[in-house]
């Protein structure tokens, strides 16, 4: 909906989501934090995936392994990306994916191999290391050719109706449950509902 129809809407979810995005690359940039090099904001891209977009943070390590050469710096540094969410680990793999690709873009744009990202959540303060091994990298590979193939052919995903539709800011815009149900039955849960709230 936001791509092929141009559609967007915001809630709290996605207010908080930006402020917490707007904090990370509003601070300094780059610093360095203990022996880490730490660049905010920095623009990625693959070729591989045709995918672009911003990191919100990319920690440079000194490492005595595998990495890049910094300029003006001696050694070799390690390369993670860090993603930043407001809310809490997920069941699904959405986030890992979407770490998995900014680390893709990184090695296209490094030349170096990126084994293991982050993602901070905000909610809990805490961080989850991601192993980017290949079944993630072959998932990401396989989702976003589909996904190019149904922007080209303008082909709308079909959602199913579930509880945590009920937070997605595109709600309202979506109808889910009239839209992709039946609206018999959307219409006699609502009223259940109703009957159930007034007792």
């Amino acid at each position: 909906m936001i791509h092929l129809d141009g559609l967007w809407n915001e809630n709290y979810l996605t207010a908080k989501g930006r402020i917490v995005h707007e904090r990370v690359h509003n601070m300094n940039n780059p610093e360095w934090i203990d022996d880490k090099l730490v660049s905010r904001g920095l623009r990625l891209q693959s070729e591989s995936l045709g995918l672009y977009g911003v990191a919100d943070a990319v920690e440079f390590s000194e490492s005595d392994k595998e990495g890049i050469i910094l300029k003006g710096k001696t050694g070799i540094f390690s390369v993670m990306p860090v993603e930043y969410k407001k809310g809490k680990p997920k069941i699904s793999e959405c986030d890992r994916l979407q770490m998995c690709a900014q680390a893709i873009c990184l090695e296209e744009m490094t030349g170096c191999i990126i084994n293991e990202g982050a993602i901070y959540y905000h909610d809990i303060r805490h961080r989850e290391y991601v192993e980017l091994n290949s079944i993630l990298r072959e998932k990401l590979f396989a989702i976003t050719e589909e996904m190019h193939n149904n922007f080209e052919k303008r082909v709308e995903h079909i959602p199913m109706y579930q509880n945590h539709c009920k937070a997605c800011s595109l709600y309202e815009l979506c109808q889910p449950q009239i839209k992709y149900g039946s609206a018999s039955k959307y219409l006699l849960k609502a009223v259940e509902d109703s009957i159930r709230e007034d007792e």
